[in-house]
């Protein structure tokens, strides 16, 4: 493997043929074996030749199948994070709801202890339903 200078260093230049690892990315290349290289204070930059098959190849594309693993584990990697984030809040809202629906049903189940003067405006106070629905859902507990 040859070592070259960094561009426009003078000397010992690489060849204009010869790409980065990036540089072979946006060709649609990926890198196999380079055939050169140039150090630097903090890293090492491998070259390849693009017209060389033993130092570059043309990248694999994803059959339909493939692809559709791909956007099934994307959209789950993404209800997870969301789920993290945001989904604990709305199973605390439901747990919440929960405790005041047990709170109601006690409150309308003794009638000598509360005085409910309205169901339907409980309902609706309490639950934030309206219409007769509510009015059912009341009178069913």
């Amino acid at each position: 493997m040859k070592e070259y200078k960094y561009w426009g260093s003078g000397n010992n230049e690489p060849p204009p043929e010869l790409k980065t690892q990036k540089q072979l990315a946006e060709l649609g290349l990926k890198p196999v074996d380079p055939v050169g290289f140039i150090e630097t204070r903090k890293y090492t930059i491998k070259l390849y030749d693009p017209n060389n098959l033993e130092s570059a190849r043309p990248k694999r594309i994803a059959s339909e199948a493939q692809k559709e693993a791909l956007a099934k584990g994307r959209k789950k990697q993404k209800y997870d994070v969301w789920y993290r984030r945001e989904g604990y809040l709305i199973e605390q809202f439901y747990q919440d709801c929960n405790c005041a629906i047990e709170w109601a049903r006690e409150v309308l189940s003794n009638k000598d202890k509360y005085v409910v003067l309205s169901k339907l405006s409980f309902c609706n106070q309490f639950f934030g339903l309206t219409g007769f629905t509510c009015q059912d859902a009341c009178l069913n507990f």
